[in-house]
C-alpha cells in the first residue's frame, strides 16, 4: 500500500523513467537493426565501440529534451514564481489539508509586514487564529462554506495583526487541484484595505445621508443638464423616479420669472458659488420658495460640476409672515392699551365735568337733555375703549352673567364699519332673553372673526367692486338639546353634559364655500385659503377655543360656490340676569358725605380736578395731590384726618400702587381706591392688592354707580370699626 501510494505520488517522475528506458531500448534496437543492414561485423571490438558510442550520444540527447531542458525550465519558472510572489505587494499564504483541517505552509514577506507575523510563527497554524474574536462574523462563514464546496471565494474579512490592532483583509482565496481534480491546497491573497474601507465607509455614509435626507440635492454640469438626484428632490418636483429627471435641464423647475434665477444661472456659468432665495415649480405648475445654495464641485480629472441642495420654505415663510403679524398686532395691542389709557383719562375728566354741569342746570331742562345726551356719547365712546382694552389685553378669562341678545345688537352694530358697503348685513335676533355665562371680550372677537371670515368669502366671488348679491346673515335664538349634531365639532368645554337649553348663534355668508378637505381643515391654527397679507389662520382656531371654552360647539356647512354656514351652541342659564345699570349713569347722583376727607391723586389735571369738584359738591373734603411723591407728603400731612384715598395708578415721580404700600404700612385701617385707565385684569393693583379688604379698584372712566359702591365700602369699612371698637 506504501509503494503504491509512493507511485502515485511520483507517478510523473516514474513515466518519465519508463519512457526513457522504452526509447534507449528502441535506440539500441534500430543501431543493431542498421549494422545488420550495413553489414557489420557484430563480434569486432570497433563495431562495440561504435554502438556503444552511437547509443550514448543519442540516449544523452534524449535524456536533456525530455528531462534536463524540462527541469531547467521548471527551476527557471520556479526562480521566477517565487521572485514574483516574494515581491508581491499583497500577502500570499498556501495553505494545505493536515490532520483534518488546513495548515499554513508557505508566506510570502508581505505577509508579515501586513500581519506582523514572521513565517516561522505561522506555519503549521490554522489561519483562524487571525480572526480573534470576530469568528462569527457573517464573510468568515461564507469563506468556511466556499472551503467545503471546494470554491474559490472573495471575502471582506476583520482580521488582527500581531499586536492586536484590527485590518480590513479583502481576501481571495483559491484551490490547488491536482490531476484527479482534487484539492491539495489552498492559496490566499492577503490584501490590506483598511484605508480604502474608511474611505468606502465614509463615503457610504455620506450617500446615505443625501439619499435619505429630507434636503433636496441636485448635481448639474455648467450646462444645467442633471446627472444625479436624491429623493427628496423628485419628492419635491413631483417626479416619482430619478431616471425621469437625469438629462433634463434643472433650470426648468426654476421660475424664470424670478430675478433670482438668471443671477444663478450667471453664476454657474462663471463657475462660482450662488446662494439664496428663490422661486421654483412643482410638475404641476404649483410655485413654491425654495432656498437654495450652489456649489462648483470638481472631479478627479478636473470636469466642473455643480452641486445645488434646496429646501422648500414655503410654511417657513408662512411662519414668519406670522410671527411678524403676530408682533405687529402685539405692537397695535400695545399701542391700544395706550391710546386707551389716555382716552379714558381724557373721558374721566369730560364726564366728570358733564355731571357737575348737570348738577347746575337742573332749572333748565332743554339744556339739561342735550347735556345728558352728550353725557351717554361719552359713555358709548367708553365701551369703545373697552373693547379695544378687550383686544389689547393678554386674554384672563373673565366671565360673567349677561344677556346675549342686546350684547349680540352691538357687535353687529360695531362691525358693520369693518365689512364693505356692498355687502348686505342682516341679523334676526330672537326677541327672548338669552343669558349666558362667559366672558363678553372673547364672544365678541369670536363673533367678529365668524363676520370678517365671511365678509372674506364674499369678496372672493363677488370682489370688491361688486355693487350687489353679497350678503351675511347672523342670526340668534334658544333652542333645546342638538339632537342634530353631525360630529363636525368635540364637546370639551367646562361642563360634563348638555344642558337642557342652549343659545345658538350662526353667521351665514353666500360667499365662495369651501370644499370636503378645507372643511375639514378650517379649524387648524394657520391654515388658510385667503391671499399673503389677509389673515393669520388663526381666526377660526380661535373661534373654536372660545366656544369649547365656554362649554359649548360649533359646526360648519359649505359647499363650493354656495356659501357657509357657521353654527355655535352655548349653554344658557336657567336664571334671569339682572340688566346692568351701566348705561343709566344720567339718574344716578354720588352719594353725599358728612365731610368726610379724602385724598385724590391723579397726574391729570382734568380728571383730579373733575373728581374734586363730584366729591366736594356731594359734601366731601378734598386734598389733591399732581403724583405720587405729593400724594405721599399729603397723606403725611392729614394722615390722622383722612378718611380714604383714590390714586392713580400711572403717576410720575411715584406710582400708586406704591403710595397705597406706603399708606398700609402707616395707616392698615384706612381705605384706598386705586383709578386706572388700563384695563383691571392687566393692572398690577388687580393681581397683587385685590386681596387686601381695604383696597379698591376704579376703572376710568367713573361709573357713577362703581363710585357709589366704593363710597358705601368706605363707609362700611368705618362703621364695622366703629361697631368693633364699641364692643
Amino acid at each position: 500500500m506504501d509503494f503504491h501510494a509512493l507511485l502515485m505520488r511520483n507517478r510523473g517522475a516514474v513515466q518519465i523513467g519508463l519512457q526513457l528506458v522504452a526509447a534507449i531500448v528502441g535506440i539500441e534496437f534500430m543501431i543493431m537493426a542498421a549494422m545488420e543492414v550495413f553489414d557489420f561485423d557484430s563480434s569486432s571490438l570497433w563495431t562495440g565501440v561504435m554502438d556503444a558510442l552511437l547509443l550514448g550520444w543519442l540516449s544523452s540527447t534524449l535524456i536533456y529534451v525530455w528531462v534536463v531542458r524540462p527541469l531547467k525550465a521548471a527551476r527557471d519558472q520556479n526562480s521566477l514564481f517565487n521572485s514574483v510572489v516574494n515581491n508581491l505587494s499583497v500577502g500570499v499564504v498556501v495553505t494545505s489539508p493536515q490532520d483534518g483541517e488546513l495548515r499554513i505552509t508557505a508566506v510570502n514577506p508581505a505577509f508579515t509586514q501586513i500581519t506582523g507575523y514572521t513565517a516561522d510563527e505561522v506555519i503549521g497554524r490554522h489561519p483562524r487564529f487571525m480572526q480573534g474574536k470576530d469568528s462569527e462574523q457573517p464573510a468568515v462563514q461564507s469563506t468556511r462554506s466556499a472551503i467545503r464546496r471546494g470554491e474559490a471565494v472573495r471575502a471582506l474579512l476583520r482580521n488582527y495583526r500581531k499586536d492586536g490592532t484590527p485590518f480590513w483583509n479583502n481576501l481571495h482565496l483559491s484551490p490547488v487541484r491536482n490531476a484527479r481534480g482534487e484539492v491539495i491546497s489552498w492559496i490566499g491573497l492577503v490584501e490590506d484595505v483598511t484605508e480604502q474601507e474608511a474611505l468606502r465607509t465614509r463615503s457610504d455614509l455620506l450617500q446615505r445621508a443625501i439619499e435619505q435626507g429630507d434636503e433636496s440635492v441636485c448635481v448639474f454640469d455648467s450646462d444645467g443638464t442633471i446627472e444625479a438626484v436624491n429623493p427628496a428632490y423628485c419628492h419635491v418636483v413631483g417626479m416619482d423616479s430619478e431616471e425621469r429627471l437625469v438629462g433634463k435641464s434643472t433650470w426648468v423647475w426654476w421660475d424664470e420669472s424670478d430675478p433670482a434665477t438668471e443671477e444663478a444661472k450667471a453664476a454657474v456659468q462663471l463657475g462660482l458659488a450662488w446662494h439664496g432665495r428663490h422661486r421654483r415649480k412643482r410638475k404641476d405648475g404649483q410655485i413654491y420658495t425654495s432656498l437654495s445654495s450652489i456649489s462648483p464641485v470638481r472631479d478627479e480629472h478636473g470636469v466642473l460640476r455643480f452641486s445645488s441642495v434646496h429646501r422648500d420654505i414655503t410654511e417657513l415663510n408662512e411662519m414668519e409672515a406670522q410671527l411678524l403679524q403676530a408682533q405687529k398686532m402685539e405692537a397695535v395691542g400695545t399701542l391700544a392699551g395706550g391710546i386707551a389709557h389716555d382716552f379714558n383719562n381724557m373721558l374721566a375728566g369730560m364726564l366728570g365735568n358733564l355731571y357737575l354741569v348737570q348738577s347746575d342746570m337742573q332749572d333748565h331742562p332743554e339744556a339739561l337733555k342735550r347735556l345728558k345726551r352728550v353725557e351717554k356719547q361719552g359713555y358709548q365712546a367708553a365701551d369703545v375703549i373697552r373693547q379695544l382694552l378687550t383686544f389689547a389685553r393678554s386674554g384672563v378669562m373673565e366671565k360673567k352673567e349677561f344677556d346675549l341678545r342686546p350684547f349680540l345688537k352691538e357687535i353687529v352694530k360695531f362691525a358693520r364699519p369693518a365689512i364693505p358697503e356692498n355687502i348686505e348685513l342682516q341679523f334676526e335676533i330672537d326677541e327672548h332673553d338669552m343669558q349666558v355665562s362667559g366672558d363678553p371680550g372673547r364672544i365678541q372677537q369670536a363673533v367678529l372673526n365668524l363676520l370678517t371670515n365671511a365678509s372674506y368669502a364674499v369678496d372672493r366671488k363677488f370682489g370688491k367692486g361688486a355693487q350687489t348679491g353679497g350678503r351675511i346673515t347672523v342670526r340668534a335664538g334658544r333652542c333645546g338639546k342638538r339632537n342634530d349634531c353631525r360630529g363636525e365639532c368635540r364637546m370639551r368645554g367646562t361642563v360634563e353634559s348638555l344642558p337642557d337649553e342652549c343659545v345658538r348663534i350662526e353667521v351665514e355668508d353666500n360667499g365662495c364655500g369651501m370644499d370636503e378637505p378645507t372643511r375639514k381643515r378650517i379649524f387648524d391654527p394657520y391654515f388658510t385659503t385667503n391671499e399673503a397679507g389677509r389673515g393669520t389662520g388663526l381666526g377660526l382656531p380661535m373661534v373654536q377655543g372660545c366656544v369649547e371654552l365656554h362649554g359649548g360647539c360649533i359646526e360648519v356647512e359649505s359647499m363650493p360656490g354656495e356659501g357657509a354656514l357657521f353654527r355655535c351652541w352655548l349653554p344658557l342659564l336657567t336664571r334671569r340676569v339682572e340688566v346692568s345699570a351701566d348705561h343709566a349713569k344720567e339718574s344716578v347722583q354720588l352719594l353725599k358725605g358728612n365731610g368726610e376727607l379724602i385724598l385724590v391723586a391723579d397726574d391729570n389735571s382734568d380728571a383730579c380736578d373733575a373728581l374734586r369738584e363730584m366729591l366736594e359738591g356731594s359734601g366731601y373734603k378734598v386734598v389733591c395731590a399732581a403724583d405720587g411723591e405729593e400724594a405721599r407728603q399729603q397723606f403725611f400731612a392729614y394722615q390722622k384726618q383722612l378718611h380714604a384715598a383714590f390714586l392713580d395708578i400711572v403717576m410720575p415721580r411715584c406710582s400708586g400702587t406704591v403710595v397705597a404700600q406706603y399708606i398700609g404700612q402707616l395707616r392698615p385701617d384706612m381705605p384706598v381706591v386705586l383709578m386706572t385707565g388700563y384695563d383691571l385684569q392687566d393692572t398690577l393693583a388687580s393681581k397683587e392688592f385685590m386681596v387686601q379688604g381695604n383696597i379698591e379698584v376704579l376703572a376710568k372712566p367713573w361709573n357713577l354707580s362703581r363710585v357709589n359702591e366704593t363710597l358705601l365700602k368706605i363707609r362700611g369699612h368705618y362703621a364695622k370699626a366703629k361697631n368693633k371698637a364699641k364692643s
